[in-house]
């Protein structure tokens, strides 16, 4: 399954802490996170399916799952084109 998908299945977060979410994807330093950081990004997640989503309070991990939440499409799993991202517009 998807990670982006798996993540927000998984997580049950009320209104509030996927507002708070949110906001973090909508970091201006997104737009310009390079190809390489998102596949080892994206590795890293696929790697530790079940861990990832439980280590959040790992840095890595986090900064992984942002990564991953705001540049990478959850259907088809393909990037997100930078103007299309949720922190470009």
């Amino acid at each position: 399954m998807e990670p982006n998908v798996r993540f927000w299945i998984t997580e049950r977060q009320s209104f509030i802490q996927r507002f708070l979410q949110w906001t973090e994807l909508l970091d201006p330093t997104n737009l310009v996170v390079s190809i390489e950081k998102i596949e080892k990004s994206r590795q890293l997640l696929l790697t530790n399916e079940d861990a990832s989503i439980r280590d959040l309070e790992d840095q890595r991990v986090k900064d992984a799952w942002k990564r991953s939440l705001s540049t990478v499409h959850p259907d088809n799993s393909k990037l997100i084109p930078v103007p299309f991202r949720p922190a470009g517009r």
